[in-house]
């Protein structure tokens, strides 16, 4: 039998990696006025996130936040609507999105397993990690047993082939320590999978995935203008859409 709700599921979620989407963001009433004239990534650098201000696909999310006050900040009482294309270049994906990495691994490693000589590998150094190791061309498991390198000098570890040996590999870690959600660690293991031709194909997974639940997202892309905005009245009950 036709399962009817998962297929209109399939059509509202019919957002793609690449195409014009809505996310929302919100902020403070007194920043209107200098919100309208464009959003400027730049300027959240002081405010220790780095470049960029987050947004979520779901404006339900960003409804239901309250508002937070302090003694430098205030936010709340509007929300303001982006539409961008959804890609790397707009969103921060290699620092925000990848720590889910091993499930997204997980859907499409049929695909992958198809491709590449896979396996995995024992950290020596560290019982807690394991890895999966994907080869482009020649390589096995004992190319990598005792192949490990330190990489930041404070005892964290990632594959690396014996000496002497080229093999053209990616790696992911199964399980993450706290040392491996460090965003260093996750440009590695994106890169490594970059070079053997997959890490687009990963980014598409994480996209196409992320928009079937809420989820806060970095925007780090070119100043950008909202296309509409909504205030809240002091109730808590938020208007209607003012265009822009």
């Amino acid at each position: 039998m036709i399962n009817l709700i998962q297929i209109l599921k399939e059509v509202i979620l019919k957002e793609k990696y690449g195409e014009v989407t809505p996310f929302y963001h919100l902020a403070d009433k007194d920043s209107l006025e200098s919100l309208l004239k464009g959003i400027r990534v730049d300027l959240s650098n002081d405010r220790g996130q780095g470049k960029g201000f987050y947004v979520s696909n779901d404006l339900k999310t960003i409804e239901d936040l309250k508002v937070r006050t302090g003694p430098v900040y205030k936010l709340g009482g509007l929300i303001i609507e982006i539409q961008v294309v959804f890609n790397e270049e707009n969103f921060d994906i290699d620092l925000e999105l990848t720590k889910n990495l091993p499930d997204i691994i997980k859907k499409i490693k049929p695909q992958l397993e198809s491709k590449f000589n896979y396996f995995v590998i024992q950290d020596p150094k560290n019982n807690n990690n394991q890895y999966e190791i994907f080869v482009d061309g020649e390589g096995s498991v004992e190319d990598f047993e005792i192949g490990f390198e330190e990489i930041d000098g404070a005892g964290t570890y990632i594959p690396k082939p014996k000496s002497g040996k080229s093999i053209k590999y990616g790696f992911i870690p199964i399980t993450y320590s706290q040392d491996a959600q460090a965003v260093g660690l996750i440009k590695l293991f994106m890169d490594s999978l970059d070079t053997i031709g997959v890490k687009n194909t990963i980014e598409n997974q994480i996209y196409n995935t992320i928009l079937d639940k809420p989820l806060y997202l970095r925007y780090v892309g070119p100043p950008i203008k909202p296309t509409r905005y909504k205030l809240q009245d002091d109730s808590g009950k938020w208007g209607g859409w003012v265009n822009i």
